[in-house]
């Protein structure tokens, strides 16, 4: 409630009261004032609503993370029918992880693998939920799973921890702070306790005055206090029978808490509670006494308060004191109590903030999770081992032929083969190395004419059957060696053509790459 409203209402209050015999309209007052903090005691902190997490979508997730998983770790947690726990399968057990490692996780996994087999309107949950269909995409898949679940599970408990937090822990220690504010420190239930509500429960001077400031009912029962009688005309037009004639009880809280024009309506807030402290503030007074000042509520004879019609009242004076290491309105005990249930309601107000906020990202986890088992991204297959390209059984024999000639250059050339004198090796002739194989090569025999035909006239004049589309069984070309070396050849013009598709072959290979 703003604060100019709580002012209005406690003007208004005031307008109503009546002065005759001991009345006092200071007095009356600050009565009225601290009955809106007695009126907490009937009310409430209003708590954030936060909603929970449904578990059905964590479950889900849980569910399609054993789906993915590999079929051995599957097993290990099929109950087939039997009622599967840990406290059986860990019974007597001599290793890990049938000792302790599983003791939190062992019962989850084994509902999670039993779903896989319920049913929902004639279907499996594994129907409704396929897993990705190929070995490499439930490898994928299941690696994402278990990361984002295991985020999932830490978030949900931060959550389930902030949401008990700020709907029940900390409004609690807010209502207990005011039920201190109200009855004295250590407070826990509703009742007057001499030395905590009030210093002393017989003798007003020992009770009141700078003696105040324990609870809001012991100042209540200063400031509208009248020793000459039981009945107090103080502060109300008509009597409150507070009994300071003899001793202050229970009844006497009572008495005047029915002479409140206050009463709860709605919770109570943080911004309820420091609007309460503000208007208490701007209602203290301060005189000055022997050049100090005096800080107090109710009525004071000469500064003092005796507890007759003219003296009720409360000296807050050395909660004010500059000397006093927190010096002002919240310095006095059951005031102290009052800001800290606010603080604990500002601190639930942030944690609602940070709950809201993790919720949303449990949100978001679920659904990448959900995505990673479901997305066709997952489900593929291996890509093709596409090695490189091994020799042809001709060329490997042409190969060995020559091999067997490298210390006899002689016998390398009788076998139709090139020495090399530098490396003193038998090699293959330059273009019969790996011919390729198919639809339009050149007979072994024909290769052979033409490469041996050493000028442009010999490889002109080679006979034989041409291949389909040339005017000649032989071509003259420049042909470039394996070494890069360019040198002119005779070839057969059908070899020309497969040499061309293999370079082109050869490129799409690398093109995969």
């Amino acid at each position: 409630m703003p604060l100019y409203a709580l002012t209005a209402i406690f003007l208004a209050q005031l307008a109503t009261l009546k002065t005759h015999g001991a009345f006092q309209a200071e007095c009356a007052a600050d009565f009225q004032l601290l009955c809106m903090f007695a009126a907490l005691e009937d009310t409430t902190p209003k708590a954030a609503e936060i909603e929970e997490v449904p578990d059905a979508e964590i479950q889900d997730i849980r569910t399609m993370n054993m789906s993915a998983a590999a079929a051995d770790w599957q097993k290990l947690f099929a109950a087939n029918g039997k009622d599967l726990k840990w406290a059986d399968v860990s019974k007597g057990a001599t290793a890990e992880p049938y000792q302790t490692h599983w003791s939190s996780t062992f019962d989850g996994w084994v509902a999670d693998r039993k779903r896989l087999d319920e049913t929902k309107g004639g279907q499996k949950w594994l129907d409704l939920n396929p897993p990705p269909k190929t070995q490499k995409g439930r490898e994928a898949a299941a690696e994402k799973l278990n990361k984002t679940l295991d985020s999932i599970l830490k978030l949900k408990a931060s959550y389930d921890r902030a949401r008990t937090e700020v709907m029940t822990t900390f409004p609690a220690q807010a209502k207990s702070k005011v039920l201190q504010a109200l009855y004295g420190e250590g407070a826990t239930e509703a009742k007057l306790t001499t030395d905590k509500t009030i210093a002393h429960a017989s003798t007003y001077a020992s009770a009141c005055g700078a003696n105040g400031g324990l609870s809001v009912y012991g100042d209540i029962m200063c400031i509208c206090g009248d020793t000459s009688s039981a009945n107090s005309a103080v502060c109300t037009n008509t009597n409150i029978n507070l009994k300071w004639n003899s001793a202050v009880d229970d009844s006497s809280i009572a008495a005047a808490k029915a002479k409140c024009t206050t009463k709860a309506k709605t919770e109570y807030t943080a911004a309820t509670l420091t609007a309460l402290i503000a208007t208490l503030s701007s209602r203290l007074r301060h005189e000055a006494k022997s050049n100090e000042l005096q800080t107090y509520l109710g009525k004071t004879n000469g500064q003092t308060c005796a507890g007759t019609g003219n003296a009720a009242c409360v000296i807050y004076s050395k909660y004010f004191d500059d000397g006093a290491p927190e010096a002002g309105t919240q310095a006095i005990p059951w005031v102290s109590r009052i800001a800290a249930a606010a603080a604990l309601l500002e601190q639930a107000e942030t944690k609602a903030a940070e709950a809201k906020s993790m919720r949303r990202e449990i949100e978001t986890l679920i659904q990448n999770a959900k995505a990673a088992y479901k997305s066709k991204r997952y489900d593929f297959e291996a890509a093709p081992n596409i090695g490189p390209q091994t020799e042809t059984k001709d060329s490997r024999t042409l190969a060995n032929k020559c091999e067997k000639h490298h210390a006899s250059p002689d016998n390398c050339t009788k076998a139709e083969c090139d020495y090399d004198t530098e490396n003193k090796k038998c090699k293959s002739k330059t273009g019969t190395e790996n011919p390729a194989a198919g639809t339009g090569a050149a007979k072994e025999g024909e290769k052979d004419k033409c490469s041996e035909a050493k000028t442009p006239e010999d490889c002109a004049k080679v006979t034989g059957t041409k291949p389909e589309g040339k005017a000649a069984v032989c071509g003259w070309i420049d042909y470039i060696d394996g070494k890069g070396k360019v040198e002119p050849a005779c070839r057969s013009s059908s070899f020309l053509v497969s040499k061309k598709l293999g370079l082109i072959d050869a490129a799409f290979v690398a093109l995969l790459f």
